[in-house]
């Protein structure tokens, strides 16, 4: 914990020139008009990094900035996806758009909703890069940014007492 709080102090040092996507800049609208969205992405992180304990800050940024650059093609009329080098982070990035999809089809019933574009999967997707990329620590192994974004969400992993579906009766 202290060395978090160590590393947070010194987050002034930021050099946002290296930031992925330094160019686009995520406006208040998204947070306001695409909250759910933002949900669906970091709650599917949190649940994934829950389930595979394995996973480290440097695959999820990966995988999240791969999406993103598939969505940024795709909202120019390009399909392209770049291959991910490893089997963690591909699998992170199938589940994300398995949520996403199904976020979009959710989106897609509700009453005067318009769909939601590619573009704006895109702006969340490029949001959830750069904070990821301004969070971490820069070690190998390091999980400062998942870490964060389990306390911004809240999300707790259900505990094996919770899940195991047993009912105990007086």
């Amino acid at each position: 914990m202290a060395s978090r709080q160590y590393e947070a102090a010194r987050g002034d040092e930021i050099d946002f020139s290296k930031v992925p996507f330094a160019e686009v800049r995520v406006t208040p609208v998204m947070f306001r008009d695409h909250g759910g969205l933002l949900d669906a992405i970091g709650l599917g992180l949190c649940s994934f990094a829950g389930e595979h304990r394995e996973l480290v800050d440097s695959d999820a940024i990966a995988a999240l900035q791969t999406l993103a650059e598939s969505f940024q093609t795709l909202a120019k009329g390009i399909y392209y996806e770049k291959p991910l080098d490893y089997r963690l982070q591909h699998e992170l990035s199938t589940y994300l758009k398995e949520r996403i999809a199904a976020y979009k089809k959710e989106d897609s019933l509700r009453p005067g909703v318009s769909s939601l574009r590619d573009d704006t999967v895109r702006d969340a997707l490029i949001f959830f890069t750069q904070v990821g990329a301004m969070r971490t620590n820069g070690r190998p192994k390091g999980r400062a940014f998942l870490d964060f974004l389990r306390r911004e969400f809240k999300w707790q992993a259900l505990s094996e007492a919770s899940s195991s579906g047993l009912v105990i009766l007086p």
